[in-house]
């Protein structure tokens, strides 16, 4: 039995297969898994195909995800082509116009294309015209992870003056007369856990359970060093005046002798507390690139935030710089490219989603967030946003572009690991390793807990893996 079969397959045939199921509704199902697992390749080549056949016979199956990024529009054209009588519809008009002309359709869009009057529209049509409808939440824990803005504080972990948990609201209404009602994350929040009652007529509920270490350790990222540090202010500072040179030269050292990896670095917002903005962090960069041999510092740092985008130029000084203005696409892709010397990217409020990047392998925090629950949950701390962010890091890297790794070995390194000699293996070990440095507090401590405990095999683990399959 694979992986995807025993912990994503296997439960979700149960679920369905129960006598109880059809009737029972008022629920999303939340299906867990670590990235590389095969969330999303199981759901367009199983779970889906599953509910269009004539046991279930659905009509429509809708899609949604938080940002245009996580789309993998090629899955979606390998279901349209492997399932009978099902189109695909990319606009709720076209998806009504398909299901008209006596078609089963899959809509794909993002959660906002199904929010304001013509998200309304179409849900009016499916219950006036009694199409018989599942739904899957990509990422429930953005959108859909708190019910109310009343446990917004204790689920999401800040205030907020306004929040409609406007998914959250469209769901429920699916599953008021629909029991296909589904979402897949690797980090659910404490409403999904249960751990915080819901405020609505929907429930959350998870189906399965994340895997064994040991049964993903072939198709993730291998956690490897990991260093918590005290961090200070940009006037004071503590040990991040050692731990931060520390973390840049390991990890160019690292893309010098066994090829490119790529580095993320999270700064601070604008005038935050500590000082370490992305104009600050920028201006450390500079400094320490400057007379770095190794790199050209004019061709190694890009940024990303909701002000400004693209490749970083610095003066020969170092102390200031000019951004060439890019797209956040041409960005991760250069990122991406093995061959582009860009390897160093700064960001603000970006990074948690839709970076698909598989060789990001280091990651630096100048941000001292520290989310809890009140006293009324122990002061819990709120992991579900580092966690995301470490999941970036987790993705399979071999040197080689991952859709020729893909096509020759699968999402898994089992097969290729028995082809590598001593040194190979010992190569492999640094390019699929990743390394985190992120500032002591308990949100982090409980975090890091989480992840050596559920979330990433580590480095030692994979060593002793590869041996013993050689």
């Amino acid at each position: 039995m694979t992986i995807d079969e025993k912990y994503l397959i296997k439960p979700f045939d149960k679920c369905i297969s129960k006598k109880s199921f059809p009737n029972d509704k008022n629920k999303m199902r939340i299906i867990v898994g670590t990235t590389g697992i095969g969330k999303t390749y199981s759901t367009f080549n199983y779970f889906m195909p599953i509910l269009f056949d004539k046991n279930h016979d659905l009509d429509l199956i809708i899609y949604s995800y938080p940002q245009t990024e996580v789309y993998d529009r090629y899955e979606a054209d390998k279901l349209i082509a492997n399932t009978k009588g099902v189109l695909l519809a990319e606009t709720l008009s076209e998806a009504i116009e398909k299901m008209e002309d006596g078609f089963k359709v899959l809509y794909c869009g993002t959660h906002h294309s199904l929010i304001g009057t013509k998200g309304k529209e179409f849900l009016n049509y499916l219950e006036n015209k009694g199409i018989k409808v599942g739904y899957f939440v990509d990422e429930p824990h953005t959108w859909c992870g708190c019910s109310d803005i009343e446990n917004y504080r204790e689920v999401i972990g800040s205030f907020t003056p306004k929040y409609d948990a406007t998914i959250y609201k469209i769901a429920s209404r699916i599953a008021e007369r629909s029991p296909y009602v589904f979402g897949t994350t690797a980090t659910p929040t404490a409403e999904q856990k249960r751990l915080i009652d819901s405020i609505g007529s929907m429930e959350f509920e998870i189906i399965n359970v994340y895997p064994k270490l040991d049964d993903i350790i072939g198709r993730c990222g291998w956690q490897g060093g990991v260093t918590e540090y005290k961090l200070g202010t940009i006037e004071k500072p503590l040990e991040e005046l050692h731990t931060f040179p520390e973390t840049l030269d390991t990890h160019i050292d690292t893309t010098q002798n066994v090829g490119k990896i790529s580095m993320m670095i999270t700064s601070g917002r604008r005038n935050s507390s500590n000082g370490y903005d992305i104009a600050n962090v920028l201006l450390i960069l500079g400094w320490y690139l400057k007379d770095d041999v190794r790199v050209d510092m004019n061709e190694t740092v890009v940024i990303m935030s909701s002000e400004q985008t693209g490749y970083v130029k610095f003066d020969k000084t170092g102390d200031n710089y000019i951004v060439d203005v890019k797209t956040e696409h041409e960005v991760k892709n250069a990122l991406a490219d093995k061959d582009d010397p860009h390897q160093i990217l700064v960001v603000i409020e970006k990074g948690k989603m839709g970076m698909n990047i598989h060789n990001l392998k280091s990651y630096f925090s100048f941000r001292q967030t520290d989310k809890k629950r009140s006293s009324d949950y122990d002061n819990e701390p709120i992991t579900e946003l580092p966690l995301q962010i470490i999941g970036r890091l987790q993705r399979i890297w071999t040197g080689e572009n991952n859709r020729d790794f893909v096509n020759k070995w699968g999402y898994d390194l089992t097969e290729y690991v028995k082809t590598l000699n001593f040194y190979e293996q010992k190569r492999l070990l640094q390019l699929n390793s990743y390394n985190i440095c992120v500032p002591k507090n308990p949100m982090w401590e409980e975090s890091i807990r989480i992840l050596k405990k559920h979330l990433s095999p580590s480095t030692t683990s994979a060593n002793r893996w590869m041996r013993n399959l050689k």
